[in-house]
């Protein structure tokens, strides 16, 4: 093993020149030959830091002095950053981040001869940086017989008791204040609350604790997108920024130039947001999606549009059975990207125009370069949007246009 042997201690303290930041969102740095993480530093700074974790192929450690700082830190908002490790970033100038994140999905174009890294543009920054999230789930732990509410430190694995995530909308912390203290005999609580609604959807069902002074247990809440509402059950999906995804849904729509006429295909369809915020502009919308409450709130929340269509199964099965002309193509897949038989139907298919949505870009540029490779379509450019402020994620759009 890498590190057996190697002379350091968990408890320990070194000193440090960090190097670049890599995926983790995380700098390292060397000591004989040994990779070092490094949480809480900038690129080229002179740090002391603590050795968290000694691991089999890499030593994680966090900073605890800055000796050299960069031009690029600023103080924290959040008094447990690098204590619960929820935020990776919050050191860091939010401009800086913006070009880190550019640079991230960058190295991922630049794994492929086929593709230039002037393609990608700018990334779309956030309004908010903090209080964005309309959705947690917090860890609790039982201690002395009181239910204390937090996270898990991901490096040694410690619980943190917080009283405030500066991620999440001001309506979950006004959960979590009322939560602390009086969640014994749970394990986890997980809470939505809408940003442009009053609703919430908190589980498990804790009306049993006479404690809490809020309702538990609901099946659904709503939200509202570019003023329309939707319905979200507790096992479909929905974004946490809505802000950002009202810029993505503006981005998308002057990209595509739907004109009123055709069909769009929306895979991975969701609850159907963006088949039902561009119905207006196509003859039809087919909507795919896999889970039957995203497809159910889907169809209750756009019961009022009468030319989508939805089908409930996975993607890759029901893409190849869609018999007319697809105009335009929008895929939203998971983390892991496009199921490769989804990719090779598209191929066969040849929709005009596609716009793919990704928060993984090492599996976004991967499934573009399966599109692009054969020459059958030209990616036109991809655009990092910052739905993840104070954190090392990036959504990105990528447009793709039929090579003709």
């Amino acid at each position: 093993m890498l590190t057996e042997g190697c002379g350091f201690k968990e408890g320990g303290t070194m000193k440090l020149i960090a190097g670049d930041f890599k995926k983790t969102g995380t700098t390292f740095g060397v000591v004989d030959a040994i990779p070092v993480e490094i949480l809480g530093a900038i690129e080229g700074e002179l740090v002391l830091v603590e050795i968290l974790k000694i691991l089999p192929e890499k030593i994680v450690t966090s900073v605890t002095e800055i000796l050299n700082p960069s031009i690029h830190r600023v103080e924290p908002a959040c008094s447990y950053f690098l204590t619960c490790t929820g935020c990776q970033w919050q050191h860091i100038d939010y401009t800086y981040q913006l070009i880190l994140k550019r640079k991230f999905v960058q190295d991922e174009v630049g794994k492929y001869n086929f593709f230039s890294k002037n393609m990608v543009d700018n990334s779309i920054p956030c309004d908010k940086q903090l209080n964005y999230r309309n959705h947690a789930r917090f860890t609790v732990r039982n201690r002395n017989g009181i239910g204390q509410v937090g996270y898990v430190n991901s490096a040694n694995r410690q619980f943190v008791k917080i009283s405030e995530c500066k991620l999440m909308n001001p309506k979950i912390n006004l959960y979590l204040n009322e939560m602390q203290g009086n969640m014994k005999d749970h394990s986890q609580v997980a809470v939505r609350a809408g940003e442009y609604t009053e609703s919430a959807l908190i589980q498990p069902d804790l009306s049993n604790n006479t404690k809490l002074p809020f309702r538990s247990g609901q099946t659904h809440y709503f939200e509202k997108v570019n003023h329309r509402e939707y319905r979200i059950a507790s096992p479909s999906f929905f974004q946490v920024n809505i802000p950002q995804l009202e810029k993505i849904i503006t981005i998308s729509n002057t990209l595509l130039e739907m004109n009123g006429k055709g069909i769009l295909v929306d895979a991975y369809s969701g609850v159907g947001v963006f088949g039902s915020q561009f119905s207006k502009y196509v003859d039809r919308v087919i909507a795919i999606e896999e889970s039957s409450s995203a497809v159910s709130d889907a169809i209750i929340s756009n019961e009022d549009l009468n030319n989508i269509e939805y089908l409930c199964g996975k993607t890759e099965k029901i893409i190849s059975q869609i018999t007319e002309k697809i105009d335009y193509l929008i895929l939203d897949p998971p983390r892991i990207g496009c199921h490769p038989e989804v990719l090779e139907t598209i191929l066969k298919v040849l929709p005009n125009k596609i716009l793919m949505v990704s928060c993984d870009p090492e599996n976004m540029m991967r499934d573009l370069n399966i599109l692009s490779k054969d020459g059958k379509f030209k990616v036109k450019n991809v655009i990092p949007v910052d739905m993840f402020p104070q954190t090392r994620h990036i959504e990105c759009l990528a447009f793709l246009e039929r090579d003709v």
